[in-house]
């Protein structure tokens, strides 16, 4: 599940590049620039606990932190909790808070532009990440 929610972290985020003028390009987070390229989304499978990745984005996935963005705390997840009428065991919370953690560190690391996918099993993302390596180099060569 963890895997799961660290590839979603990165196909959220959007890398960071500049433009031609060092002025921040015009940048779209990696899911929609496979999405707008026709390249299938493959994610990781997941077994089990489906329920709690819906949970976590429900509340979060991350919060507002001081210079960027941080896990859930257990305080946002208890008042969740009481808002929405659902009643978690103490382990389900905890791996909620866990896994925006997780979410939270990869979409940090995840903005540097070569850093690769927690899943790389997935043929057309293999074909879309040379897409986009081959359209750096042209970029760069131009």
């Amino acid at each position: 599940m963890a895997l799961y929610v660290r590839h979603c972290a990165w196909l959220d985020a959007i890398p960071e590049r500049e433009g031609k003028d060092g002025l921040p390009a015009n940048q779209v987070s990696r899911r929609k620039a496979m999405t707008a390229s026709g390249s299938p989304i493959e994610m990781p499978p997941l077994e089990c606990g489906e329920y709690l990745l819906g949970y976590l984005y429900d509340v979060g996935p991350v919060v507002p932190a001081g210079m960027g963005s941080g896990p859930v705390t257990y305080a946002e997840i208890e008042a969740w909790q009481r808002v929405s009428g659902i009643s978690l065991h103490p382990w389900e919370a905890a791996l909620i808070r866990r896994l925006s953690g997780e979410y939270a560190a990869e979409s940090h690391a995840a903005t540097k532009q070569n850093h690769p996918p927690p899943f790389k099993e997935g043929q057309s993302l293999r074909s879309h990440l040379k897409k986009q390596s081959d359209r750096n180099l042209d970029r760069f060569l131009a």
